[in-house]
């Protein structure tokens, strides 16, 4: 939390575009603050931190504290093995887009708290908090389709299933594309020829923990299957839209507890020694991983 909050201003690609912004809202009418473009959450966060502080620095401080905190928080709570999550959530590059895609990030720290909603079937509680993170990034408004992948069942004919609806989706990405178009801000349509990583990785998941268990996924990571599933079944459209790779965001992440809790729950039962074994070389994935990430260089702020 201090590496993100005393970054330069150069670390992260909308970093100065966030400060400028935090800057320009202070001046801003309460109707042009809910016209300009923006969503009106961040807009209003911005302004009551301005009646705080008008300092950029402090500003960002701010900011690393709260995405970051419920976001530790949820880890803390649903991972049987933090330290490890934490790599996870640092390899997978989460922590490092957490430091610029700040209005994303703000709704996904908000949709931290839904988990337990979810678990304890509050539809309304959950609902709310999926709401309020649209109000931080529009694109939030996908994760209310978590609350309905909790009475899919899983099955053999199930897995097969999805991975035919995933290749459809590869296939359909475009048509799929020029449909989202006609309800975005902005027209997308780049063929990336990327993703293709991802997929294997979230598809190798899916299958590799399917069979470990036998087919009968513990309850304690039914939830972060399944939103993982998810993921492997729509990542295919971001082979021809950029965008999707941050909407893809809202279900990988849960791969943070995902994989330490798989380990921990498969060795209790199994041989306890493979734990260190299979975390230690999740560890080295997770180097490989970052390593691959395309990042601009970090660096401390300037005194």
């Amino acid at each position: 939390m201090t590496v993100t909050a005393f970054r330069g201003s150069t670390v992260g690609e909308d970093t100065q575009n966030y400060c400028i912004a935090f800057r320009e809202i202070q001046d801003l009418s309460w109707k042009e603050m809910l016209t300009c473009g923006w969503e009106q959450g961040y807009v209003l966060l911005n302004r009551a931190l301005a009646l705080v502080t008008k300092n950029e620095r402090l500003f960002l401080v701010i900011m690393a504290v709260l995405i970051l905190t419920p976001l530790f928080s949820w880890i803390c709570q649903d991972s049987l093995w933090p330290g490890l999550s934490l790599v996870i959530f640092v390899g997978m590059g989460l922590w490092y887009q957490s430091m610029f895609v700040m209005r994303q990030w703000c709704a996904m720290a908000i949709l931290s708290f839904s988990c337990k909603f979810i678990r304890e079937h509050y539809f309304i509680r959950f609902a709310m908090c999926v709401l309020i993170a649209t109000l931080f990034h529009r694109t939030a408004v996908i994760f209310i389709l978590v609350w309905f992948l909790v009475y899919i069942p899983l099955n053999s004919l199930s897995i097969l299933i999805s991975v035919a609806v995933s290749i459809l989706m590869g296939l359909c990405g475009k048509y799929i594309v020029l449909f989202l178009n006609n309800y975005a801000k902005a027209s997308d349509m780049r063929n990336l020829g990327g993703g293709y990583s991802l997929l294997f990785v979230l598809w190798a998941c899916i299958i590799t923990m399917f069979l470990a268990f036998k087919g009968k996924i513990p309850q304690k990571i039914s939830l972060e299957y399944k939103a993982v599933w998810f993921a492997a079944v729509i990542q295919p459209i971001s082979f021809c839209f950029s965008g999707w790779a941050r909407i893809i965001q809202y279900f990988s992440i849960f791969l943070v507890t995902l994989l330490p809790n798989t380990i921990v729950l498969y060795t209790c039962k199994n041989n306890k020694k493979w734990k260190i074994i299979l975390g230690i070389i999740l560890c080295g994935v997770m180097l490989i991983w970052y390593s691959t990430i395309q990042k601009m260089p970090y660096s401390f702020m300037k005194v």
